[in-house]
């Protein structure tokens, strides 16, 4: 048997193509599958399941009918949400430490030995640029064009794509740098870092001149991620002391401090029309003790921005859920976990 794309000899038993990683069309398979349509009811649609390690990225497509989900394993899927079938399975160059993805899920940029840029609708590597080392966390500006990744000396590169030239480097932090994001029009970033203790943790930065513009007021530690809102006004900060802050980028000043997880906090998002963010936890690293005290909390949460209160609890991972994301028109999440599982959940209204 030959897969259809690419004509390679494949083996009995195979899923996905060795050669090309495309998923094996079986007429068997496809006779059986009845997939689930997606629903309104708040809760879980569908399951994805191929990744061999902890899912770190998840995306919606621009058009919000298909997903992207990336792994430690080095493997980038491409998901149909319509009928939950893999449309396309993209080997990496082995286990990756941090992914990128574009907002429109057309690009990612790896970190393994090498970073990697890629083009997720052909599948092929678009540029290779080698010397990065290990990377911990790093962002793809919303144009594509521009990556900022941390580095090991607690300082974040910002670098140019096309010609694979480092433009900045922001110096500032003291500890390490754990999380990044562009804002909206590409023009400034936030950058978080795990301070031991209670400091000025996220650093707002032009991305022009490469200065650091101020610290939100609020002294936070561990922070894990950082999110703009769509219009570029407000970011959220979450951390791993089980807290997300919501403060107004111009002047730093504090506008909202949400608690209720009992996890650590690894992933906030938010919604299109920014009145509503996702936040993500996990419990994993307790011991015993801590798990009895407080609980296992390894939830997707839906929070009302403004009210700030919790909307909606979505439970079913069994792991630490490191990734969120809203789709394009808000009516569902994706969620990725150390579970090895991509979730896809319909949000109340």
């Amino acid at each position: 048997m030959k897969c259809a794309h690419c004509q390679s000899e494949l083996r009995p038993g195979d899923h996905f193509c060795g050669e090309c990683g495309h998923p094996v069309a079986s007429a068997a398979a496809s006779a059986l599958q009845q997939p689930e349509r997606l629903t309104d009811t708040p809760g879980e649609i569908r399951r994805f399941e191929g990744h061999q390690d902890e899912v770190i990225k998840v995306a919606f497509s621009a058009d919000g009918r298909q997903a992207v989900s990336a792994g430690k394993d080095g493997v980038i899927h491409l998901w149909d949400l319509e009928s939950g079938r893999n449309l396309r399975r993209l080997l990496g160059t082995g286990p990756i430490s941090t992914v990128a993805l574009s907002p429109d899920g057309r690009r990612a940029l790896t970190f393994a030995s090498a970073m990697h840029l890629w083009d997720l609708e052909s599948g092929q590597e678009i540029r290779r640029f080698a010397g990065q080392g290990y990377v911990i966390s790093a962002a793809l500006s919303p144009d594509g064009r521009h990556a900022l990744f941390d580095d090991r000396n607690n300082a974040i590169q910002l670098w140019d794509l096309e010609s694979g030239r480092e433009l900045r480097r922001l110096e500032g932090h003291t500890s390490p740098v754990e999380c990044v994001a562009f804002s909206p029009d590409g023009r400034y970033a936030l950058s978080g870092a795990m301070e031991p203790d209670y400091a000025h943790a996220v650093i707002l930065w032009d991305l022009e001149s490469g200065r650091e513009l101020r610290r939100p007021e609020r002294l936070m530690t561990l922070a894990a991620g950082l999110a703009f809102s769509p219009d570029g006004r407000r970011a959220l900060a979450c951390t791993l002391d089980g807290n997300v802050y919501l403060w107004e980028v111009e002047s730093g000043y504090e506008l909202r401090h949400y608690e209720g997880h009992v996890g650590n906090v690894f992933c906030v998002a938010f919604s299109p029309d920014g009145r509503r963010f996702l936040s993500g936890s996990g419990t994993d690293a307790y011991d015993d003790e801590m798990l009895r005290d407080l609980g296992v909390d390894n939830t997707v949460r839906l929070w009302d921005a403004e009210r700030q209160r919790e909307i909606h609890r979505f439970e079913g991972h069994q792991g630490n859920v490191n990734c969120v994301a809203f789709s394009p028109d808000g009516r569902y999440a994706l969620s990725g976990s150390s579970d090895k599982t991509v979730r896809l959940w319909s949000l109340p209204k």
